[in-house]
């Protein structure tokens, strides 16, 4: 939702409207080729409403490839948002396509895990931005234990001109339950919070 606008007409009536509502719905699925390979699919359908007036529907497709390179090392290559363009009447608007290549390496530190990732992003008209972000594991839970599994987190965001330095904390019960948090500090136009909740099952 993007907020409420008010249409103020030439006869002098006025009226408030929703300026904007999007929707996804996300259809996803991974299967394993190997144990090194692993490949992954988004099924997108997109619906967007500009100012409860005109009303269009999209489609698209993401899709990734992910490898065990190493027992410490992966890489992956996602492509993002392939599919049909979004017509509001005669204009046409394409959907956010990028294409991500990234990798994670795993150490140790005084016996603890840590976990850093680089990614680079290009999108289809921009330059390309890079996120580099470290995971340092606090506390392991593990299953059959009581623990809660403690993770803390942060990075930087390079080629934004608001986006910059981000923080975070994970919690996980048993690897079963997770509870994530991050902070993006955005300069100008305000701070960001990201609160994320999951359940996890296993066959």
């Amino acid at each position: 939702q993007a907020g409420n606008m008010e249409i103020n007409y030439l006869d002098g009536r006025s009226r408030k409207v929703k300026a904007e509502s999007d929707y996804v719905l996300i259809l996803s699925n991974g299967f394993m080729v190997n144990k090194r390979f692993s490949i992954g699919i988004n099924l997108k359908a997109v619906q967007s409403e500009l100012a409860e007036e005109v009303k269009v529907k999209s489609s698209a497709l993401d899709l990734g490839v992910l490898l065990l390179a190493s027992e410490d090392m992966s890489l992956g290559v996602v492509i993002r948002n392939l599919g049909s363009k979004v017509k509001y009447k005669e204009e046409e608007d394409p959907l956010p396509f990028n294409i991500r290549v990234g990798g994670g390496y795993k150490f140790y530190l005084n016996e603890n895990e840590m976990t850093l990732g680089i990614d680079l992003i290009k999108p289809e008209d921009d330059r390309i931005k890079t996120h580099v972000g470290i995971e340092y594991t606090v506390i392991e839970g593990g299953i059959g234990d009581d623990k809660i599994g403690v993770y803390l987190r942060t990075g930087y965001e390079f080629g934004y001109e608001t986006k910059g330095l981000t923080m975070g904390i994970g919690l996980r019960d048993k690897k079963i339950f997770y509870l994530d948090y991050a902070y993006l500090p955005q300069n100008d136009i305000g701070n960001n919070h990201y609160v994320s909740f999951g359940i996890k099952f296993d066959k």
